[in-house]
């Protein structure tokens, strides 16, 4: 599985303008949509295993625009289920590793990875013409406010409970919130609430563009409780946040 199982979400959208945050990849252009990263060798054979790519977006495919990017969601108690997602002008989606849900997940089976779906994979990235690619996240922290482009964005991330039994352990609940300035009012950006909205864990949230100009969220998402511990990787497109 990919590192401790992060959950990504990725956002396609549009805005206004606010401070930048500071690239993760200080080594490439912000604005220019990353740069080619290698060899796919790598990627596919992370597949191969069973696992996720390092990098949440990994590949990207001039004749089509669209990216291929690493999906996943764990739980000891809920299973597992790992896929490509093709986000872009020519979306897909392959599941390639499922975990049976009444059967408590702490790795990968070999049994369970799907060999037809790992082929259709390659065959993608291949038809396409993917290439690897270094995207070039950069982190919106909480309580911070960043500019991609022409987007301007807020994040929150709050306490508002807790959950547990005292006796055996209780942790935090939040509710983390993305906002986008159109114009000169702050819009709520809707996104799901189960996965980039995780109540309970870490949300890592950066942005990145693409060499086509779209604007992409990631979300690194983990969690650890009294019983059960996982993460995952989400992955969806929303048309223009400011029409």
């Amino acid at each position: 599985m990919r590192r401790a199982l992060p959950l990504s979400v990725l956002i396609v959208a549009c805005g206004g303008a606010a401070r930048p945050v500071v690239p993760a990849n200080h080594g490439v252009d912000p604005t220019g949509g990353g740069a080619p990263a290698g060899s796919l060798d790598e990627a596919r054979a992370a597949l191969a295993r069973g696992e996720a790519p390092d990098a949440i977006c990994f590949a990207w495919s001039t004749a089509t625009r669209t990216a291929a990017c690493a999906v996943d969601e764990s739980s000891i108690q809920a299973g597992a289920m790992m896929a490509v997602r093709f986000i872009g002008d020519r979306p897909a989606e392959h599941v390639y590793y499922r975990h049976p849900e009444d059967r408590q997940f702490f790795g990968v089976e070999a049994e369970f990875i799907d060999q037809a779906a790992l082929a259709a994979i390659d065959q993608a990235l291949r038809d396409g013409g993917f290439v690897a690619w270094d995207f070039a996240p950069r982190e919106l922290e909480p309580g911070a406010e960043g500019q991609v482009g022409a987007v301007a964005l807020r994040r929150s991330r709050v306490v508002t409970g807790d959950d547990g039994d005292p006796m055996t352990g209780v942790w935090d609940t939040f509710t983390d919130t993305v906002e986008a300035r159109c114009g000169g009012a702050w819009r709520p950006v809707a996104l799901p609430a189960t996965s980039f909205g995780s109540p309970i864990g870490e949300v890592t949230i950066a942005t990145l563009t693409t060499p086509a100009g779209q604007l992409v969220f990631t979300a690194s998402w983990h969690f650890g409780i009294e019983g059960d511990s996982g993460g995952g990787a989400d992955a969806v497109s929303l048309p223009a946040l400011c029409p």
